[in-house]
């Protein structure tokens, strides 16, 4: 075929086969992606992108990269070709990217990508705290911002007789390279095309791994399947096992901190009534990975659990079992899925403690049977100045934050300090309200907080970020349960100060209890005789 008829067909796409069509589209695809690379992060090649960031982009040559690209390379063939379907298929992804971007500019997040489950899978409630009307307003405007990008190039690329750009592709990449180039000088308000394609797909990539998480532990033999045996510890005994939140043990008073943040702890610890273990390595640093080290056998060096939660082994041997939550709403699924043989669930309407903590008495007083309770806090969640009560607990000032962390950071600190605060308030009420029973209080974070180390707030992020995964472990027992176990509370207070992490606590909680398994590890239990060898 001479020269000149490919050129005419290349200028006039429709005479185009559609394997060379698809072809073309394919290789404008391929150009963008490079072309979000180099201006991105002012890479070369693909050797010198750091792969640090690898959780969140993947080469082209990767399986989510290719998926990305033949997604995008659709997405480029509906913006060419129509008008509404193509205005569908691209707003969602604005949208979602624009979500990113509050994060990354109301919230001084740098990387947001990690935060936007966290901050969809909120309670509406919660969600709304993070909103004021600037960050609002900015919201509104970055939509307005997409949305006129795209009908600009809609224009340009279909409508512009002049430029004649509906039928030559080398202008429509020309322009749609420039665009992504134009729109990464503007990042803050206007989306990245390819970018929004690419965090969508490795996100819904997350998403399903989740789905797949979640199936493999409906799937696990329940504890209470196997062989076990129960031991009294002096009688009937309660063990309130409390999962807490977004609390890092540097900021606890008890563990160090040079701020009274846990003056009530500590008096306790003073009187030797608390063991304190400040060095617990958490299994993750989002709730919903973590309840999952924190409750069933799994560990850091063995990630996939192989038998469910506790809770089953404590129902089995008698126990009265409650799950308390101090959200409106249920908790996250696995929560829901570790905590399902709770006899009875309990819910508040209140982001504070105090709206558990009198139904929480009210069961611990019904009786003197064998009791399991666990209890799940909002505690130190940011937004941190809505954890506590104004009065009383307004410590450290000024304590309010609005927008940019980064620009906020002794606010926020205090903020999260005065929850710190709260904490210890309520882990004391509850300790006071129990010391003339046998009861044993176990209350561990689930993991730890940013405050900006390495450009990151809040967390969810890679596991090593240490400041997100140090977390504090306390173990509080009743004067009738040490005097009935000394051995127990002589093994715990020889061990406090040292090092531990989430997997220890399926197998310290059954141990307090007097549950013997086969799934029971007596090395990993920290109140047992070889741990404290």
């Amino acid at each position: 075929m001479p020269m000149t008829k490919w050129w005419k067909m290349l200028v006039r796409r429709e005479r185009l086969p559609q394997w060379a069509y698809w072809l073309y589209v394919l290789m404008v695809a391929v150009v963008l992606y490079y072309a979000t690379y180099t201006v991105s992060f002012g890479a070369d090649d693909f050797s010198s992108v750091d792969r640090s960031l690898g959780a969140h982009w993947a080469s082209l040559w990767s399986w989510n990269g290719a998926v990305a690209t033949l997604f995008f390379a659709v997405a480029l063939d509906l913006f060419i070709r129509a008008r509404f379907w193509g205005m569908l298929f691209w707003v969602p992804f604005m949208l979602y990217q624009t979500l990113r971007m509050y994060m990354y500019y109301c919230l001084g997040i740098s990387d947001p990508s990690s935060y936007v489950g966290i901050f969809l899978g909120t309670d509406w409630e919660e969600a709304r705290s993070y909103m004021t009307f600037g960050n609002a307003m900015w919201l509104a405007g970055s939509v307005l911002a997409n949305a006129g990008i795209y009908l600009l190039g809609r224009f340009l690329i279909v409508r512009c007789r002049i430029i004649a750009w509906r039928w030559i592709p080398a202008a429509e990449t020309a322009f749609l390279a420039g665009w992504v180039c134009m729109v990464e000088f503007a990042y803050i308000y206007i989306c990245p095309p390819y970018d929004s394609f690419v965090i969508a797909v490795l996100d819904a990539q997350k998403t399903i791994r989740k789905g797949g998480e979640l199936a493999t532990l409906k799937k696990l033999p329940k504890a209470a399947e196997g062989a076990s045996s129960l031991v009294q510890r002096g009688g009937p005994v309660t063990v309130i096992f409390i999962v807490g939140e977004s609390v890092r043990a540097d900021h606890l008073q008890v563990c160090g901190y040079e701020r009274r943040t846990t003056p009530l702890l500590a008096a306790r610890r003073q009187r030797g009534e608390l063991a304190v273990f400040p060095n617990v390595l958490s299994f993750d640093t989002s709730t919903e990975k973590s309840v999952v080290g924190m409750m069933t056998n799994a560990a850091n060096d063995r990630r996939v659990p192989t038998v469910g939660s506790f809770v089953s082994l404590f129902r089995k041997h008698g126990f009265q079992t409650a799950f308390f939550y101090n959200m409106r709403r249920e908790a996250t699924p696995p929560m829901m899925l570790l905590t399902e043989d709770c006899e009875d669930r309990y819910f508040s309407d209140s982001f504070l403690a105090d709206g558990i903590l009198s139904r929480v008495k009210d069961v611990l007083a019904e009786g003197d049977g064998n009791r399991l309770i666990v209890l799940q806090t909002k505690g130190s969640h940011y937004h941190y100045s809505n954890k506590y009560p104004r009065e009383g607990f307004s410590v450290f000032l000024p304590d309010e934050h609005d927008r940019d962390l980064s620009m906020q950071k002794p606010d926020l600190v205090n903020a999260y300090d005065n929850s710190i605060l709260y904490l210890d308030y309520f882990l004391d009420s509850l300790m006071e309200f129990s010391r003339e029973r046998n009861v044993v209080l176990v209350y561990c974070s689930d993991h730890g907080e940013s405050f900006g180390e390495g450009g990151r707030f809040l967390h969810g992020g890679p596991l090593s970020m240490m400041e997100q995964r140090q977390v504090p472990l306390l173990v509080w027992c009743s004067s009738a349960y040490r005097e009935k176990n000394p051995r127990l509370w002589e093994n715990l207070t020889r061990r406090q100060g040292g090092a531990a992490e989430h997997g220890n606590l399926f197998h310290t909680v059954l141990g307090l209890a007097g549950i013997w398994s086969v799934w029971y590890e007596q090395a990993l239990d920290l109140a047992a005789e070889e741990a404290a060898s």
